[in-house]
């Protein structure tokens, strides 16, 4: 048995039964707030499992101690047994209340539909999630509140956030976060680097998660769990951390297929302005300024050089520090 399917096996057996996804759930009896803890809802992106699972084996046990309420999911392991980020559409682009009607009977279509009312359900949500390429470093990106970022600074996982705060407009398409955070609730989105499994994945999860258990239950016992302002008032007493804070400042379309990116390119990777990004011989890219790279794409191609999957929207962006 691989190593995933000994994680996701695992899983199913704590599981509660009879679902349309694979949910765990913990109940401390003395809360009814919830924290949402989400993995793989990109399949290939299995990075966070140990740490769900050690996390499940430590409540079972009675290792770790909230007195409220627990819910993991696996969101897309039906991907993740065939290594892909999703089968038939992106899972993480279709929490919505009407989905368009081309996804409404795709696989993650029918996810969607299934997760969002235990994502109603919770008080807050933290979903784990890995990049395509290696980062210099996990990061958090999310829709920006002020509670949000001081729980993060609060539990760790990273040293930097994007702000991800979309538009006031009807979305089109919506991750769990924003899904969460349009509820006006705490949504946390942490990347821990690379896809696959690997020791720093495993770290900054652990960290994240455990650390948002422990601070939730110290509210709790604080008696300010459910008082937003309460809370933001004693987790910022109480934090001994920072954020670096950063903005997106050049999203670059894909608009020639044949435009390639330099071999080696990495998320956080510092760049200056008129620096080369294409690889040579391929129509030029120059960044338009300085700052970190995030997202670089580099899409399949045949032995021709061709594209041959679906082009990307941008084929990267870039980041200042606010």
């Amino acid at each position: 048995m691989s190593k995933l399917d000994t994680y996701l096996q695992t899983f199913k057996q704590y599981a509660t039964p009879n679902l349309d996804i694979l949910l765990y759930q913990y109940d401390g009896g003395k809360s009814d707030y919830t924290i949402h803890i989400s993995s793989i809802v990109h399949g290939n992106e299995v990075g966070s499992l140990p740490t769900v699972i050690s996390v499940i084996e430590d409540l079972e046990q009675g290792n770790i101690e909230f007195g409220g309420k627990i819910h993991i999911t696996l969101g897309n392991p039906e991907a993740s047994r065939l290594n892909r980020r999703f089968i038939h559409a992106d899972l993480n682009r279709l929490f919505l209340t009407t989905q368009p009607s081309e996804h409404q009977h795709t696989h993650e279509g029918q996810r969607a539909h299934a997760l969002m009312p235990w994502l109603n359900q919770c008080d807050i949500i933290l979903d784990l999630h890995q990049t395509m390429l290696p980062s210099a470093t996990p990061f958090y990106i999310f829709p920006r509140t002020t509670l949000s970022i001081a729980i993060a600074e609060a539990i760790g996982g990273s040293k930097s956030y994007i702000d991800a705060t979309p538009s006031e407009e009807t979305p089109t398409y919506q991750c769990a976060d924003e899904y969460v955070w349009r509820q006006g609730k705490p949504a946390l989105t942490l990347e821990l680097g690379e896809m696959g499994f690997h020791s720093p994945a495993e770290q900054a999860s652990s960290q994240a998660v455990l650390n948002l258990i422990h601070t939730m239950e110290k509210l709790r016992l604080q008696k300010v769990l459910t008082h937003s302002q309460e809370m933001l008032h004693t987790i910022q007493q109480w934090s001994t951390g920072s954020l670096s804070n950063y903005h997106t400042v050049h999203r670059q379309p894909y608009l020639d297929s044949n435009w390639t990116l330099r071999p080696g390119l990495i998320n956080f990777q510092l760049i200056q302005a008129g620096e080369q990004l294409h690889a040579t011989g391929t129509p030029e890219l120059l960044s338009p300024c300085d700052g970190r790279l995030l997202f670089p794409k580099y899409p399949r191609r045949d032995s021709d050089g061709q594209v041959i999957e679906t082009l990307p929207k941008e084929i990267y962006r870039i980041i200042q520090e606010a």
